[in-house]
């Protein structure tokens, strides 16, 4: 179940596809906070999820660093204007229409779990449980 009772499959009420045009000019994130989320990946091909992916303004930049991404986002225009965009410079984004406390991602598959701009967008606090699993490298 999604916002307010609406799944994600039900496209024309789910708002985020409507604005997905506007989400694709809002302003990228600086280069420093990109660097400094690589440098916590630990690795050069860590694997990263981005839960709340929008129109890929983390995934996009943290694939063209060669990152392997995850993106997670309900909006499935959002999802489309972020694989049109790694598209066009060639990049490999795994992309999942999906909550993020919905997702059926595995946490420790991942070097780098992200909720940045969506953090108060999740509808439970069930996404607590899955950032609460071990994230690969940083098991007990």
């Amino acid at each position: 179940m999604g916002r307010r009772g609406v799944t994600v499959d039900q496209n024309q009420r789910w708002i985020f596809n409507r604005l997905a045009p506007q989400y694709s000019q809002r302003p990228p994130y600086p280069e420093e906070v990109i660097g400094r989320l690589c440098a916590l990946a630990g690795r050069s091909d860590a694997r990263v999820a981005d839960l709340g992916a929008g129109t890929g303004h983390l995934a996009i930049p943290l694939a063209r660093r060669g990152l392997r991404v995850s993106a997670v986002e309900p909006a499935i225009a959002m999802l489309a204007e972020l694989t049109r965009a790694a598209d066009a410079e060639s990049l490999s984004i795994r992309v999942a229409q999906a909550t993020a406390e919905a997702t059926t991602l595995e946490s420790a598959q991942f070097e780098l779990v992200l909720l940045a701009d969506a953090l108060h967008w999740p509808f439970s606090a069930s996404y607590v449980f899955w950032w609460r699993r071990p994230i690969r490298g940083h098991e007990e």
